[in-house]
């Protein structure tokens, strides 16, 4: 199921707005990012750079904005329902370029998960042996661990897994009881991790990852199961993540239940 530039919900339904919230919200738990009101939008300051999303304003307001946020050399996040709505040719305008998309996808109490399905039969599956699969959630004694997993299933990305693993402790602490960090197993072995953040009316799932040597083995769906069934027993509010449009993660997760949104796009210089 691929997602589309055309909303699927109604135009500012709070829902979105919310998502766009929490992923800034998710930015500065992650990156220790500190927010401060950005002319007609929000301005994060990271270590590595600033981020302006949130935009919702007139056409004047976005002429000021766009100026403000290409002295400062800073990425600005336009979705379907930025204000205003060429906000994007804007900032093509002022030389800026589209450097990513995300599709964000919808899970909600109610929404059904597909049954589990045999195992295809073809013959690299009938050779390999079925994984028994164990999932735990890990306590901050058990972040180094978790972190290596992770680090292998994403790669460096520009990180040393030392430098990995002091913004998985920052993020852990921000979270708190909010946060549920889960470690897959595939029989002895651990191969992949997920997060399950519940806020006050929506929730996040990310970091979901499996090591390569274990892909395509059941791990990334299982992991996805149990988050949805531990966001299902608190019965409120809506679940939602980000992948790329168009991967193979966005269809595992049409498959689980998840519905497309909408697609975030972020613009650089």
């Amino acid at each position: 199921m691929a997602i589309s530039e055309t909303p699927s919900f109604p135009a500012r339904d709070p829902r979105w707005w919310r998502m766009e919230e929490l992923l800034l919200e998710m930015r500065t738990i992650w990156f220790g990012a500190v927010p401060r009101p950005f002319h007609s939008g929000t301005l994060l300051v990271e270590p590595e750079g600033e981020l302006v999303g949130l935009v919702d304003g007139t056409p004047e307001e976005a002429d000021a904005l766009v100026a403000e946020a290409r002295r400062r050399q800073a990425y600005v996040v336009v979705t379907p329902f930025t204000q205003p709505h060429d906000l994007s040719s804007r900032l093509r305008a002022a030389g800026y370029r589209l450097v990513q998309r995300q599709g964000t996808y919808i899970y909600e109490p109610g929404d059904q998960p597909a049954p589990l399905r045999p195992a295809r039969r073809g013959l690299i599956r009938l050779l390999r042996r079925p994984l028994p699969i164990r999932i735990e959630v890990v306590g901050e004694d058990r972040l180094p661990l978790w972190n290596r997993i992770c680090y292998t299933a994403f790669g460096p990305r520009g990180q040393t897994e030392e430098e990995s693993l002091r913004e998985k402790e920052r993020a852990f602490a921000n979270m708190g009881p909010a946060g549920t960090w889960y470690l897959a197993y595939a029989g002895d072995e651990p191969a992949a991790t997920a997060i399950l953040y519940q806020g006050r009316e929506a929730s996040e799932l990310l970091a979901v990852g499996t090591v390569p040597r274990f892909r395509g083995r059941g791990l990334a769906t299982a992991l996805v199961r149990r988050a949805i069934a531990d966001f299902s027993r608190r019965g409120q509010g809506f679940l939602f993540l980000d992948t790329r449009p168009g991967s193979g993660p966005e269809r595992l997760y049409a498959k689980l239940g998840f519905r497309p949104a909408y697609v975030r796009s972020i613009y650089g210089l």
